[in-house]
């Protein structure tokens, strides 16, 4: 190392102290280097205003360093440490210099194995304070010790400051959109849990929700409304204790959804019953707390049949009411079946497209009939029967011509529009008989007269 010199032997130390202030000079100069010719180490101004430059005689800080980045580090503190009369480098902090192609700032390095801490008493700020000049806008981090916070900025060219970073004692903040292959939350963590969150946002662990479980509370003050039963997958809406799969209300209010399955039910799929809810094959009907415990349910077969059961109140008034698949069969008042036909009073419909077993009142029935109307019998070519031998067909059968047998009506019913038109037959064979009577009657009178 070169001596530099104000006087023979001054050593740098001397720089130093003029940069501190303690060696007042009453006029600006350069320090003298060995051997004689001028540094480029220069000092001006005197006590307060003293200021030391290397590379520059316009100082413009107490310490300034002026310096071509091809000459190296503009400035450089080295650490060493010594031991047993070697010493050796501990670490070093450098000052706008180029390490592999990249300038540094600040570039602090130490040897391996010495574990060199930065530390800050105030808050540390990284950033940048104003825009680019091509628009990009700002970011920068923020180290706050007296707020305990870590946080990222973003500063666009128009509209407030972004924050969607930020780290502190309460846990990690992130303001906008989260991307991530893979998330891991340890606490509560476990098989078959669900992640769910409180009315304030925070997630938890918890199990699968259960009967009366607050991880389906509406608030910590309003009860939930929806629940799930733990004896069986079921769920309800108004209700805490759902007896069908899916139930709505409860008590006599009750509408439920479910499985129809089994052979007493037909085989059938699904189920919607009112105040009617079955439970493994059993039905329960609940009380009204006063005489009425009946209800009603719709199942379809899985032939497509739909089958309506009716179910009314028993005998026992104020208590609920309990079927079997079997009683709530036989307790189908209406079908339809998978191609239309439909049957009132009876499950069998043997074709018809309505069959109904009990009495029909309407104000007007109209049969439409497919086959001829019997008009042909004044037709001069029909063969009327003369009236011996609707006599003997009378004496023989018990009934006119052509009419069903009282057995043939018992087995097989009465088609409407086929008896009318058989009846309207026999009027107009009828009314053949008198005529051709009457002929007689006239043709004997001549003969009289």
């Amino acid at each position: 190392m070169k001596d530099y010199k104000l006087f023979p032997k001054s050593k740098l130390l001397l720089s130093v102290l003029l940069f501190m202030g303690y060696i007042n000079l009453a006029n600006a100069q350069y320090l003298v280097k060995s051997p004689s010719s001028l540094s480029t180490v220069h000092e001006n101004g005197t006590g307060s205003t003293a200021k030391i430059g290397i590379g520059i005689i316009t100082n413009e800080a107490k310490f300034h360093v002026y310096n071509d980045n091809a000459n190296g580090a503009a400035f450089k503190i080295q650490a060493i440490t010594s031991n047993n009369g070697f010493t050796s480098s501990y670490g070093s902090l450098e000052s706008f210099v180029v390490k592999d192609g990249q300038m540094y700032g600040l570039y602090q390095s130490s040897v391996l194995g010495n574990n060199v801490l930065n530390y800050f008493q105030n808050s540390l700020k990284i950033g940048k304070v104003t825009h680019y000049s091509d628009g990009l806008g700002n970011s920068g981090l923020e180290l706050d010790r007296a707020e305990q916070t870590f946080t990222f900025s973003l500063n666009p060219n128009s509209g407030p400051t972004k924050f969607p970073l930020i780290i502190s004692g309460n846990g990690i903040r992130v303001t906008s959109k989260v991307t991530t292959d893979e998330i891991q939350l340890l606490t509560g963590s476990g098989s078959g849990k669900v992640l769910v969150s409180d009315e304030s946002g925070n997630g938890i662990w918890t199990d699968d929700p259960k009967f009366n479980d607050d991880d389906w509370l509406v608030s910590s003050t309003i009860p939930q409304l929806l629940y799930s039963n733990p004896k069986f997958p079921n769920v309800g809406v108004g209700t805490s204790i759902p007896i069908a799969k899916f139930q709505v209300n409860n008590s006599w209010e009750k509408v439920g959804l479910g499985s129809a399955s089994g052979q007493e039910l037909r085989y059938g799929t699904s189920y919607i019953g009112f105040n009617a809810a079955r439970t493994g094959s059993n039905w329960i009907l609940c009380s009204d707390g006063y005489s009425n415990n009946g209800g009603s349910t719709i199942w379809s077969g899985i032939d497509g049949t739909l089958y309506f059961s009716t179910i009314g109140t028993n005998a026992t008034p104020g208590s609920d009411q309990q079927l079997t698949d079997a009683q709530v069969r036989d307790k189908i008042k209406m079908t339809i079946t998978s191609v239309g036909d439909i049957g009132i009073g009876v499950q069998n419909v043997s074709g018809y497209k309505l069959a109904v077993k009990g009495k029909i009142l309407c104000e007007e029935l109209k049969v439409q009939l497919s086959e001829e109307w019997p008009d042909y019998v004044f037709d001069k070519k029909y063969k009327l029967l003369s009236l011996k031998d609707v006599e003997n067909y009378i004496t023989n059968n018990q009934r006119l011509p052509g009419v069903p047998s009282a057995k043939e009506v018992k087995e097989n019913g009465v088609n409407l529009g086929e008896m009318n038109a058989l009846f309207l037959k026999k009027i107009e064979e009828m009314t053949q008989y008198i005529i051709d009577q009457q002929k007689q009657i006239d043709h004997l009178k001549e003969k009289i007269n």
